[in-house]
């Protein structure tokens, strides 16, 4: 099975342009800053799940830093095809496809503040983002 096939089932509200937006981000090694100011608050796409233990939290491949630690809350969330936020080489935060693109189109100063003051959720999927946008503004 083609790996655009395989995400166009896993993410059936997406368009075949941003399934093939997600194919050629794990093909081309992306990442995404939360906001262009901050450099250490990224997002990656995750290319395995978060299985093996190391440090207190969970290890897993990712796209552009290559390997994160992943929390071991959110380590159950991690996917190949999802987004995890990274800051300072530690994922927090877990998001889908959708959600990801859907908080790229916000304000990039209110995520970070909610990445950090804890309104964004570990795990966030569409459902979710749509619960909590009048908080991230």
């Amino acid at each position: 099975m083609r790996a655009e096939d395989r995400f166009r089932r896993i993410y059936p509200g997406c368009s075949r342009r941003e399934i093939r937006d997600l194919v050629e981000a794990i093909k081309g090694d992306k990442y995404w800053r939360v906001d262009p100011k901050v450099r250490d608050v990224i997002y990656v796409v995750a290319l395995t799940r978060a299985r093996y233990p190391e440090r207190g939290a969970f290890r897993a491949r990712a796209t552009h830093v290559k390997s994160v630690l992943v929390d071991p809350r959110v380590a159950r969330y991690c996917r190949k095809g999802r987004v995890l936020v990274v800051a300072n080489g530690y994922a927090r935060h877990v998001l889908t496809w959708s959600a990801f693109l859907r908080l790229m189109k916000m304000d990039s100063e209110r995520v970070l503040k909610a990445i950090f003051d804890g309104t964004l959720p570990p795990f966030t999927n569409s459902k979710i983002l749509g619960a909590i946008k009048g908080k991230l503004g």
